[in-house]
Order: structure tokens, then C-alpha cells, then sequence
């Protein structure tokens, strides 16, 4: 469906400009005042529902267009994003190793120097030898740098102190609501009561 004109959309804008204004220097005093206000919200609530009914007919094919792209692609998706999260660990993991061999041989190095099987000298150009490990593998096609980076974890959430807590709201939310009564019925969190109003549209 093809998008309204500005054009052909004015004369609900006018009507949606006027309920505003009204609804701004609307004063309700009496049962009439009252009366006529719900006459009033009724009407405007009419205007709402037919721009809503507008909206939806341009927004739902683009909606259920949206959705069977999404599910075309998501398998293909899917596929790329694991052959990446897989490869990504291997070479993480060959790298963990070989940085882990390189580590033991210098450790080993280190300790023939300091018991003195090696000389110095020996052990400087030993370990010179060895080399430092390139943090980063580059390709004609792409490349891959390492790194090292500080992460944290949650290891006993028991332990972690209230401050860092958050708080499931609508499960407090409605724990609070099954109880009898009104007040703080759970600690932290207040039943109380509001007044609302549904309108109805004949």
C-alpha cells in the first residue's frame, strides 16, 4: 500500500491538532463538564483508532515482509556466525598453547642460568633465539590480532553485595499484587491504589 500524502493526511492532522487544544483548555467542573468530556474522549479516542488503522495498513505488509526476510536468512545466518565462533577458538586455543610452550621454554632457560648448567651469555642468546610471539597473523585475504583483555564473572551470586543486586521488578511487582491488602506488603515494595478510567467507543 502506498504511503498517504501529507495532503491526504491533514484533515486528520486538523482533527488530532483540535483534540489536543481542547484537551489542554478542557475544565471540568460539573456533571455536565463530566459528561461532556467523556462525549469528548470518546470522540478523540475515535480519531486515535482510525489513524492507528491507517498506520497498520502501510505498516503490516512491511511488518510480515520484515519477518519472512528475517527467517530466509536466519539459517544462514546462523551457520556463518557458528563456522566464525568455531574457527575463532581454535585459534585461541592454538595460540594459548603456543604461548604456553614459548613460556616454558624460557622458564627452562631461566633455570639452567640460575643453577649455573648454562652461562649467561648463553642463556641471553638462547632466549634471543626464541623470539617474541607476533600478536598479530596477517593474510592477503584478512588478518587476526591477539590480546589479552580483563574480564569478570559472577563465580557465587550469593556473595556479590546488595549494591550490585538489580531488583526483577514486575516478579516483585506481582508477588506484591497476589497479596491481600495495600501498603509496603513486601519489603521495598508499596501496593497502593489509582484511579483509572477505560473508554468504551459506540
Amino acid at each position: 500500500m502506498q504511503n498517504p500524502t501529507p495532503k491526504e493526511l491533514a484533515p486528520i492532522k486538523a482533527q488530532a491538532t483540535k483534540a489536543e487544544k481542547y484537551a489542554g483548555a478542557l475544565v471540568i467542573k460539573t456533571d455536565a463538564d463530566e459528561v461532556k468530556a467523556v462525549a469528548e474522549l470518546s470522540e478523540i479516542n475515535k480519531i486515535g483508532d482510525s489513524i492507528e488503522e491507517k498506520k497498520t495498513a502501510i505498516m503490516r505488509p512491511l511488518l510480515d515482509a520484515q519477518k519472512a526476510t528475517r527467517e530466509l536468512f536466519k539459517p544462514l545466518e546462523t551457520s556463518v556466525t557458528t563456522a566464525v565462533a568455531i574457527l575463532k577458538k581454535k585459534l585461541i586455543d592454538y595460540r594459548t598453547k603456543k604461548e604456553a610452550e614459548q613460556k616454558k621454554a624460557e622458564d627452562n632457560i631461566k633455570a639452567k642460568v640460575e643453577k649455573g648448567s648454562i652461562k649467561m651469555e648463553t642463556g641471553v642468546k638462547k632466549l634471543t633465539e626464541l623470539g617474541q610471539i607476533d600478536n598479530s597473523v596477517k593474510t592477503s585475504e584478512g588478518s587476526v590480532a591477539y590480546k589479552t583483555v580483563r574480564k569478570a564473572r559472577i563465580i557465587d551470586p550469593t556473595k556479590v553485595p546488595a549494591e550490585y543486586l538489580v531488583v526483577d521488578e514486575p516478579k516483585a511487582k506481582k508477588a506484591a499484587l497476589a497479596l491481600n491488602g495495600l501498603g509496603e506488603l513486601i519489603p521495598g515494595v508499596e501496593v497502593y491504589e489509582e484511579k483509572e478510567l477505560a473508554n468504551r467507543r459506540y
